[in-house]
């Protein structure tokens, strides 16, 4: 019965895929929530009442947006590299393995 925990590299690799093409995608969200918003007299001099809370809470949007690109960029990498180690750690218990076992022989 295994006790331990199995890490398939190529699995890792298919969510930092993954997650990179979220970070892609909210970036272009982000570009055009930036984009969207138009001018404060769109609505003309009657628009102007809603034009300051209108601003001020899409201010407050962007900001909550603006890390989230960044944040999915770095998972993803994070998850790029793990996969990486995992290979690493593998190929050196295989070495070691046929090391041992070359000298049982």
């Amino acid at each position: 019965m295994a006790t331990g925990i199995g890490v398939d590299p190529s699995q890792l690799d298919a969510a930092s895929d993954k997650v990179s093409a979220a970070a892609e995608a909210a970036q272009a969200a982000k570009d055009y929530a930036l984009e969207a918003d138009g001018d404060p007299w769109i609505w003309g001099l009657p628009g102007l009442v809603l034009a300051g809370p209108y601003f001020s809470a899409a201010s407050i949007v962007h900001s909550i947006y603006a890390g989230i690109p960044d944040a999915l960029s770095g998972a993803a990498e994070r998850l790029h590299a793990d996969a990486e180690a995992y290979r690493e750690c593998e190929d050196e218990n295989c070495a070691e393995l046929d090391k041992a076992c070359g000298e049982l022989e």
